[in-house]
C-alpha cells in the first residue's frame, strides 16, 4: 500500500513540474518601484520636441514593454486614473506592446479621453489589437462615423493633428459608441 502511495505522489509531482516548466506566462517578480518610476517618466512624452525628454519617454516605454504582461494591471490602472495626458498616452503604447484582452475595454474607454492625442492613440491601438477599422478610409454606407479628412498635399504635417482635433470634437462620442458596440458584438472572436 505504501509503495502505491509513494508512486502516486511521485507521478503527481512529476506532472506538476511538467506543466510548470511550460507555463506560457511565468510569474516573474517585478520591481514595483521601478515600474512606478517608469510610468511617471512617461510624462516626458508631453515634451517630445526636447531630445532628452523624448529619450526618457522612449526608454521608460521600452523598459515597461520588456516587463511584459505581468505589469498589465498597473498600466491599465494608470490609463484609467492618470492625471497627465502623456502618461495615459504612454500607457496605451505600452499596452499595445504587452496587452491581453483585458486591456481592450480600458483602451476603448480612452476614446473618450479629454486630450485628443490620447484618444487618437487609442483608436490606432484598437486597430492593431482588433484588426478592425471603425473610421473608414473613404465614405462607406452605414458607417457610424465619417472618414477623417486628409490634409492638402502642401499643408504642413502638423495640420494632420489639427484636422484630427476638429474631427474628434465633432465625432468622438460616435467613435467611442461605435467601438464599444463592435467590441461587445465581437469580443468572443477577438484574438489578442
Amino acid at each position: 500500500m505504501n509503495k502505491i502511495l509513494v508512486l502516486f505522489m511521485m507521478l503527481s509531482l512529476n506532472s506538476c513540474n511538467y506543466f510548470a516548466d511550460r507555463d506560457p506566462h511565468p510569474m516573474n517578480p517585478i520591481d514595483e518601484e521601478a515600474v512606478k518610476e517608469d510610468i511617471a517618466a512617461l510624462a516626458n512624452g508631453s515634451q517630445m520636441d526636447d531630445p532628452d525628454s523624448e529619450h526618457r519617454y522612449n526608454t521608460a516605454r521600452d523598459d515597461l514593454i520588456k516587463l511584459g504582461s505581468s505589469i498589465e494591471s498597473h498600466i491599465i490602472f494608470e490609463l484609467k486614473n492618470g492625471r497627465d495626458w502623456a502618461v495615459r498616452l504612454g500607457c496605451i503604447e505600452v499596452l499595445t506592446g504587452i496587452g491581453t484582452k483585458k486591456c481592450l475595454e480600458p483602451i476603448i474607454a480612452a476614446l473618450k479621453d479629454q486630450h485628443p492625442m490620447v484618444a487618437q492613440k487609442a483608436m490606432y491601438s484598437l486597430r492593431v489589437f482588433c484588426e478592425h477599422r471603425i473610421v473608414p478610409v473613404k465614405d462607406m454606407p452605414n458607417s457610424a462615423v465619417p472618414p477623417i479628412p486628409k490634409r492638402k498635399e502642401n499643408d504642413p504635417i502638423d495640420q494632420d493633428y489639427k484636422i484630427w482635433v476638429k474631427w474628434y470634437t465633432e465625432n468622438g462620442k460616435a467613435l467611442h459608441k461605435a467601438w464599444e458596440t463592435w467590441y461587445h458584438a465581437n469580443k468572443g472572436e477577438i484574438q489578442v
